[in-house]
């Protein structure tokens, strides 16, 4: 298992069509590919123009797990959330670290069914960095994502789950930063 992940650079923008009425969003991801365990939601996503469809709604629900070392509070804000294909949806994650100590949390995502994995895009995730936490410290996590309008009909609700990993020990430039800053988060 690979713990880190590569970086990405993303941006979404909303474009109003005033013809058909509909929202368009032109959408960009670079990335050579992530880290994740299960249905990967990493790769290459190529900037597209997106119409979302109002005609589907799909349920997507979210999990977040510590793997067995890691001791800190780590949560959705939101439990699920129904979206339509092709709309931008910002969600938040919670973490919280209870130690006297600094530490640098790395969080890896994976999707199921698989089968709704190469359809569910992240345009902005916690999961592309490292999460520094201060002793006693928290932070909102935020994430916003896509579901490609291309995810096949049968798929109804997707499951997005976290699992966060300690990676302190491995992270010895951003623990130092930490430790220099003690109120960062």
């Amino acid at each position: 298992l690979r713990v880190l992940g590569d970086y990405y650079s993303t941006s979404v923008m909303p474009r109003s069509s005033a013809s058909s009425g509909s929202t368009r969003y032109s959408i960009s991801r670079s990335s050579s590919s992530s880290s994740s365990l299960g249905g990967k939601t990493g790769g290459k996503y190529v900037a597209t123009e997106a119409v979302v469809d109002e005609s589907r709604t799909i349920r997507v629900q979210f999990v977040a797990t510590n793997n067995g070392a890691m001791p800190w509070e780590f949560k959705p804000m939101v439990f699920e959330v129904k979206v339509n294909p092709g709309k931008p949806t910002p969600v938040k994650f919670w973490a919280r670290n209870p130690t006297d100590k600094p530490m640098i949390a790395q969080a890896i995502p994976s999707v199921t069914p698989i089968n709704a994995a190469k359809y569910f895009n992240k345009t902005e995730c916690f999961c592309f960095n490292q999460q520094p936490l201060a002793a006693g410290a928290e932070a909102e996590l935020p994430l916003v994502f896509i579901v490609d309008p291309d995810l096949p009909s049968a798929v109804k609700t997707i499951t997005l789950s976290y699992t966060l990993f300690d990676v302190t020990a491995r992270s010895s430039d951003g623990l130092a930063a930490l430790n220099q800053n003690p109120t960062q988060r």
